[in-house]
Formats: structure tokens, C-alpha cells, sequence
């Protein structure tokens, strides 16, 4: 069962995602909370997938979060962070809230994502 806590915030970030069977895509971060985050992505992840996040915050290479799919839907998959408010997320929703957007503003419209690769 899905629990969310804390406000999402919309973001448009692109992010890559790693399942444990070695499946590694591009993603877009759509928006995120402490709790967890939608993503849009063309890869075929399973609900209930244990993934890693790899987050690009400026200025620095990448951070992991560990996450689960919880959700799966039209808009992309709902996954929750592993542990509640990891550090990166943390610090991207504090970048996010500098240069928020207005509440009722509309959902960014996405390409399609690259289709998926195995890591070797």
C-alpha cells in the first residue's frame, strides 16, 4: 500500500533509473516528495521493483536513492523512497522550492523517453 507524506513539488528533471535485474533508463523526474516521486519512462520496470534512482543535482555528479514501484499508471509509476526524506531529495526539494512553480500551473508536457538499456 501506497503512503505519502509531505507536499509534492513538480520538478522536470531527467534521472536514471537501475533495477537490480541490471535494466538502466532515462527517466523524468515529474514531481517528488519526501515519501517518494512520479516518473515518466518508456522502461518496462515491474510494480513492487526495487530500483535505484540516480539523481544529477548541479554542480556535483550524481546521488542514489533506493526506491520501490508502488504505482504504476497512465502518468508514469509512483515509486517510494526506501528510507522517508533521503538527503538528495531533501536538498532537490530546497533547490525546487527557490524556483517553485505556482500550484495551478500545468503539468510539464514530456517527450518520450529513450527506450531502455541492460547495464553490462
Amino acid at each position: 500500500m501506497e503512503h505519502r507524506w509531505g507536499i509534492r513539488t513538480r520538478l522536470a528533471r531527467p534521472v536514471r533509473v537501475r533495477s537490480s535485474g541490471a535494466l538502466a533508463a532515462p527517466a523524468v523526474l515529474s514531481d517528488i516528495s519526501v515519501s517518494g516521486a512520479l516518473l515518466q519512462t518508456s522502461a518496462p520496470f515491474a510494480l513492487h521493483a526495487r530500483l535505484e534512482v540516480q539523481l544529477f543535482p548541479p554542480g556535483s555528479g550524481y546521488s542514489s536513492v533506493e526506491a520501490t514501484v508502488v504505482r504504476i499508471g497512465r502518468f508514469g509509476m509512483g515509486v517510494e523512497w526506501t528510507v522517508l526524506a533521503p538527503q538528495s531529495v531533501q536538498r532537490l526539494l530546497s533547490e525546487a522550492a527557490e524556483s517553485e512553480a505556482p500550484a495551478d500551473a500545468e503539468p510539464a508536457k514530456y517527450a518520450k523517453a529513450p527506450r531502455p538499456t541492460r547495464a553490462r
